[in-house]
């Protein structure tokens, strides 16, 4: 994979964060990324999860409120964004089948 889509691809895979740290870590730094590129990306895909679960944590004890419910939603929204961009953008570059 060029450098190009390093820090795209390490934003992505950290947004989501359903996915396991260290298994992505590894499989990054398996595939020789830039850490540079794969720093940047981790950073910047973690910080909106991070600030979401420090609002949350702070709204635990009253699940319905509105800081609670809105930093959930807009979690799952990031989370869910993020899985549909990878998607379109795979299916972007998959050659068209002829019918």
């Amino acid at each position: 994979m060029g450098t190009a889509h390093q820090l795209g691809t390490s934003f992505f895979l950290r947004i989501i964060s359903c996915l396991p740290y260290d298994l992505v870590s590894m499989t990054l730094g398996s595939m020789r990324y830039s850490y540079g590129k794969y720093l940047a990306g981790t950073i910047l895909g973690t910080a909106p999860g991070a600030v979401l679960t420090v609002i949350m944590g702070a709204a635990i004890t009253e699940p319905f409120s509105p800081e609670f419910l809105i930093c959930a939603g807009t979690n799952v929204f990031i989370s869910v964004l993020s899985a549909a961009v990878i998607m379109i953008r795979r299916r972007k570059k998959q050659p068209k089948e002829r019918k």
